[in-house]
């Protein structure tokens, strides 16, 4: 596995600092090297310390504008005290060995005890608020950890989270740390993510949770505002994909303007494009965006794209079947009974 620096798109806060989001996605892309097969973290490494293939990386959490330089220890609003973040930086130390643990070891009895798993049901999400809107503000975790190896309380499994996609109750969920201007998470939107839904998420089996990490500034502060103010209408998974498509076209040090992102939820059709505009360009959502990276940093993700998957984390945009061969694992220990799924109301 290459540790070289032009392979790995590891940057340092200083650098981040420095260029405050300046790099472009075709320059980035062109750092970055597909992972080998069965590649695996240093163990007992947190993800900031092991190899990340195909991602960006974190610098400090950014402030409610997506300028850098706060404490990227300061605690998520939601998480009651220090220790609980502290329990959380110690489960990811717990999975982090395993960013990419397991991904070429399914074997046939893994998958006959995985085609055991029951699919969700609860499949009538997003709910939607009293007045028909949908909380765009969501962010964070599920809930305080039990104990240090509790990854699963990172999993919202929140059915009013309409950044979301999946029944709430699948067996495997995957909670993923990205951000649009990544190209990484690009390669993941368009390459990788079609392939789960088809095989998981459609099936009831796998559900898959959206935490923004703003990592170029404020040009991607303002692609999280326009993607959640899109969320806030239940078009949440629409205009993320249209917007992947439309950062993806942009020349060198080109950046999306208001217009771009209200054309594109024109294409989308958003519902109501004047609520969209407003809610796109003004702070409503800056606050749990913040927040969100906040979490991520709290938790030691550093680069994007990062995922949960179920008990395992992996870092980076790898192939579907390592995907796949990770979810397989995790719809086996549903099966058998090492990992409960919880009910959702």
């Amino acid at each position: 596995m290459s540790t070289n620096a032009e392979n790995s798109e590891e940057h340092n806060a200083k650098d981040q600092r420095d260029t405050q989001g300046a790099e472009t996605p075709q320059e980035a892309g062109h750092a970055g090297q597909a992972a080998e097969p069965g590649q695996v973290g240093q163990a007992g490494a947190a993800p900031e310390e092991a190899h990340q293939p195909e991602g960006d990386s974190l610098p400090e959490a950014a402030d409610a504008e997506g300028s850098e330089g706060a404490s990227p220890r300061r605690s998520w609003s939601a998480i009651p005290p220090v220790a609980w973040v502290t329990a959380l930086v110690l489960l990811v130390l717990a999975v982090a060995g395993g960013y990419v643990w397991g991904q070429n070891t399914a074997t046939p009895t893994t998958a006959q005890i995985a085609s055991h798993a029951k699919a969700g049901k609860a499949t009538d999400v997003p709910r939607a608020k009293d007045d028909g809107s949908f909380d765009a503000t969501i962010s964070g975790p599920g809930r305080e950890p039990q104990n240090a190896s509790d990854v699963l309380a990172v999993h919202r499994r929140n059915v009013s989270d309409p950044m979301a996609m999946g029944a709430a109750d699948a067996p495997v969920v995957i909670s993923m740390f990205s951000d649009y201007y990544c190209p990484f998470c690009l390669r993941f939107n368009s390459q990788v993510e079609p392939q789960l839904v088809k095989d998981y998420v459609d099936k009831g089996l796998v559900r898959i949770e959206w935490n923004d990490v703003p990592l170029h500034g404020k040009d991607s502060m303002a692609a999280a505002k326009a993607a959640r103010a899109a969320a806030a209408q239940n078009k949440f998974r629409e205009y993320k994909d249209a917007l992947f498509e439309k950062v993806s076209t942009l020349e060198k040090d080109q950046k999306l303007s208001k217009d771009d992102y209200v054309q594109l939820a024109k294409d989308v059709q958003v519902p109501d494009v004047e609520k969209f505009t407003k809610d796109a360009t003004s702070d409503r959502f800056e606050k749990p965006i913040a927040e969100a990276q906040q979490y991520a940093q709290s938790i030691g993700i550093s680069g994007t794209p990062s995922f949960f998957v179920g008990t395992q984390f992996v870092s980076g945009a790898q192939p579907a079947e390592q995907f796949a061969a990770v979810i397989q694992q995790e719809l086996a220990k549903t099966a058998n009974g090492e990992v409960q799924v919880p009910e959702v109301k």
